[in-house]
């Protein structure tokens, strides 16, 4: 087993945490330490999660996070771990490449109380930097928050950091960001002439809705599928590139969703992945209204506007 340790530090110098790689894999199975923090993070990919459990760390409470890198994240707690990944094994809620453990190492806080209230700072967290969506029910509140109020401020201080060093900034706001001038131009057209409403079809004539004036925007989470959208006025909905589309189409899904994914599928505007169950958008396309482009990226007639929720 590789223990190898390497620190990240503070501006002052101090390390403010550890990382302890368990596998001779950088990316593999590992554990972010802190001094004097009573939290301890474990990361590993599904097929290492069991490295992590070995660890004595791990059996008291903890809080959890399977991952969607970078799509993703359902949040949960437990008393039992190994108990819990069997389930998640046995029964997954999320298609997830990725989990991270944050534990609590006893003292006074080792019961549910403990539980629940790391499972609702992460969860917080993940809501709050809008990297991704968080998926699952909203977390029960600990007693904890308002017992001990100052306990969690700093157990969230302590865990940002280490939640940084073991799998990224996925948890932190973003800051300031390069555009493009591709994605900063695309919106109306340059020469204020009005794109034409869409009856039927789609068009292929706008780039993205990222910076489109009074645009709403959606995101879609649907049995493997992922989409983000924009509504915008008259012009209609626009679904961002990059989304993933159901594959499979229901046997009652209209004929005209049928013929416009098909015709996707032939301009090689919708292109295979790595599972078979999903198909990935090229380029934003635009289309009529919410309801058609749920329906275009499910491949069913049980998606409507509702499937979409606002960002």
């Amino acid at each position: 087993m590789n223990t190898q340790i390497s620190a990240e530090a503070h501006a002052s110098g101090q390390p403010s945490s550890y990382v302890r790689h368990l596998t001779a894999d950088p990316a593999g199975a590992r554990i972010v330490l802190s001094p004097a923090s009573p939290l301890v993070v474990g990361v590993a990919p599904v097929g290492q999660v069991d490295i992590l459990l070995d660890q004595s760390l791990f059996e008291g409470a903890t809080a959890y996070m399977l991952v969607d890198w970078p799509h993703a994240v359902r949040v949960g707690e437990s008393l039992d771990m190994p108990a819990r990944w069997a389930d998640h094994r046995a029964a997954p809620p999320l298609a997830a490449d990725l989990v991270v453990i944050v534990a609590h190492l006893g003292g006074v806080y080792r019961g549910r109380d403990a539980t629940l209230a790391l499972q609702a700072m992460l969860d917080r967290l993940a809501r709050d930097a809008g990297r991704c969506d968080v998926v699952g029910a909203i977390p029960v509140a600990s007693t904890l928050a308002t017992t001990d109020p100052a306990v969690l401020a700093r157990w969230e201080m302590d865990v940002r950091p280490m939640l940084t060093a073991a799998i990224g900034p996925l948890f932190e706001r973003r800051g300031d960001v390069l555009q493009p001038i591709s994605r900063r131009s695309s919106g109306p057209p340059a020469d204020g002439s009005p794109l034409r409403p869409i009856g039927a079809g789609y068009a292929l004539d706008v780039a993205t809705a990222v910076t489109w004036p009074d645009a709403l925007h959606y995101r879609l989470e649907w049995r493997g599928a992922r989409a983000s959208a924009a509504a915008v006025g008259d012009v209609g909905v626009i679904v961002e590139a990059g989304a993933l589309v159901c594959a499979v189409e229901t046997a009652s899904v209209q004929p005209c969703i049928a013929r416009k994914r098909s015709k996707l599928l032939r301009e090689r505007i919708l292109v295979p992945t790595s599972d078979p169950h999903v198909l990935r958008l090229t380029r934003a396309v635009r289309l009529p209204s919410l309801t058609n482009a749920a329906r275009v990226v499910t491949g069913t007639n049980g998606a409507s506007a509702d499937a979409w929720r606002p960002t």
